[in-house]
């Protein structure tokens, strides 16, 4: 059975992902919340809960320790905080671009080497009209860098045959819309993203995975 390793499996998308998969692959799951990773793991039957904050380099280059071959990478942490130019915070911005930016970048770091040949990574990009909205700068700014380090991965790692996918939904009803007072109507649900996952899973790789309301 192919593996599968989900970082951000305890999020909403990233557990909706991991419940499409677990029927034809061999689950690492990896996430923050101890409590959810293990109810996650119990449901699913995983082989592997492991908890790790993508932030911390040595965490992420613990990941890679024991751990079978990849043959399907996702990356489905994100963070998103609000907040106007004019009040700009320092913090905000790095929790923002830990997550969806270095996070990222750490993982290909240590895990690419554990990638198998064909394999494939899939990370969870935004679509460019949804995320520039106001208040919204720090997110959209590394969600166009999540972009940026996709298409050197996808160079860097043709060697191995390993292809990297940027997933592009529209809004999906998820905990980060809380912050703005909730999802827009007509967002979808992490299950719709999940399933198109799945699908795209069974098909050529393509650099990228549009998904909703003006997808082709």
């Amino acid at each position: 059975m192919p593996h599968a390793m989900i970082i951000g499996a305890t999020g909403g998308i990233g557990s909706a992902i991991a419940r499409a998969l677990a029927p034809a692959f061999d689950l690492t799951l990896v996430g923050r919340d101890a409590a959810a990773l293990g109810r996650l793991r119990g449901d699913l039957g995983a082989a592997r809960a492991l908890g790790a904050d993508v932030a911390v380099e040595l965490e992420v280059a613990a990941l890679a320790d024991d751990l079978p071959d990849i043959d399907v990478l996702v990356y489905a942490v994100g963070a998103a905080l609000p907040g106007a130019l004019v009040d700009a915070d320092v913090a905000a911005w790095e929790t923002q671009w830990g997550a969806n930016v270095w996070g990222f970048a750490l993982t290909l770091k240590h895990l690419a080497p554990r990638l198998a040949k064909g394999g494939r990574v899939l990370v969870l990009g935004a679509r460019p009209e949804l995320s520039a909205a106001r208040g919204m700068a720090a997110y959209a700014a590394s969600k166009a860098a999540v972009d940026g380090v996709a298409r050197v991965a996808a160079l860097e790692l043709r060697r191995q045959r390993v292809s990297v996918t940027v997933v592009r939904p529209g809004a999906v009803a998820t905990d980060l819309w809380t912050p703005l007072g909730g999802a827009p109507k007509g967002a979808l649900a992490p299950a719709d993203v999940a399933d198109a996952v799945a699908q795209a899973l069974r098909a050529e790789p393509q650099p990228e995975l549009p998904i909703g309301a003006g997808a082709p």
